[in-house]
């Protein structure tokens, strides 16, 4: 992370937003397969592969929108981005959304914007009427083969940040690595006891919930320091500031609360200004006591696992020891 700070207009301080790397982007064929949680597990465990063994990122920290594919709330999402944790061997790994009313600073949809302008006034295969999809599968399939490969030149030579961007294609008959077992924890999840693969999986689900904190679009895998723990005794924390940092706020990075006394009550203070700032702290941990008090019901006793359904905590008691 980069150390360079700066402030907004509301006074708010920040840490600059990192522009190291480049952005990738993975392109599929909704009709041949689309995207899954397991199918972002395999692309951000490709980009790990990237990195140089001592230069892996310890802490990996993901912004998403709460989409069906991608949502906190997913248990599919937990169950793939905790076997992420656990084979990238991370010290921390974080999922959240932002805070309500902030979404249009979501990085991605700004960079988005970047890639749809490349695309304006262009059709992609052009000459598509060569193809008998209709009544053709293969011919379909070539035709989306033959569009990915046009969108792939157009974007690779799109900058965005001052660098180029790396598309990837997927093509509809790849078989992805190194997961590949989507239909069996999907089965796993829905039928429980009844399904083939309940104890295939039950383990894994048991594991990850007690190295989990989970609350409404936020879900955060963590090490932890348990002399029982083979795993974490195995790996231990690589990064021992950022540990102790979360122990301030419940080992959790802290909930977005607004507050009438800073920034007009109708902008959210930053995580440094929580950190540096002993008034805020004072409130936050009051009103975090206050969200704890009305979810009290919804919360387990044992993990702390936040249920946001009937069907959610129905799904957890199956797992939590």
């Amino acid at each position: 992370m980069s150390e360079q700070k700066s402030k907004d207009k509301y006074g708010r301080e920040f840490f600059e937003k990192p522009r190291a790397r480049k952005m990738n982007v993975f392109n599929r064929s909704f009709r041949f397969g689309g995207s899954t949680a397991e199918t972002h597990a395999n692309d951000i465990f490709k980009l790990f592969e990237n990195y140089e063994e001592n230069k892996k990122p310890k802490i990996l920290g993901i912004l998403c929108d709460n989409g069906p594919d991608f949502s906190p709330s997913s248990w599919l999402v937990f169950s793939y981005m905790g076997k992420l944790w656990k084979d990238l061997n991370l010290d921390q790994l974080i999922i959240c959304s932002y805070a309500p009313r902030s979404s249009r600073f979501n990085p991605i949809e700004i960079a988005w914007g970047t890639l749809s302008q490349a695309l304006a006034q262009i059709t992609l295969v052009s000459d598509h009427q060569k193809y008998n999809y209709k009544e053709n599968k293969e011919d379909l399939r070539l035709m989306f083969i033959q569009a990915q490969d046009e969108l792939k030149e157009i974007w690779s030579k799109t900058l965005y940040a001052g660098k180029q961007v790396n598309c990837v294609n997927i093509s509809p008959s790849c078989e992805e690595s190194p997961y590949r077992e989507y239909d069996k924890v999907k089965d796993a999840l829905k039928h429980g006891r009844n399904s083939e693969n309940h104890q295939i999986y039950k383990e894994h689900f048991q594991f990850l919930l007690s190295h989990c904190v989970k609350r409404s679009y936020y879900l955060h895998f963590k090490k932890c320091k348990e002399s029982g723990c083979e795993f974490c005794t195995a790996n231990p924390i690589k990064n021992e500031q950022a540990y102790e940092f979360l122990e301030k706020f419940d080992k959790q990075l802290p909930r977005p609360i607004l507050f009438e006394g800073f920034y007009g009550g109708d902008h959210y203070p930053s995580l440094l200004d929580l950190m540096n700032n002993e008034d805020l702290q004072k409130m936050h941990k009051e009103k975090e006591e206050l969200f704890k008090s009305t979810e009290k019901e919804n919360i387990c006793k044992k993990c702390k696992w936040y249920h946001e359904s009937a069907a959610d905590k129905s799904r957890h008691k199956r797992y939590c020891k």
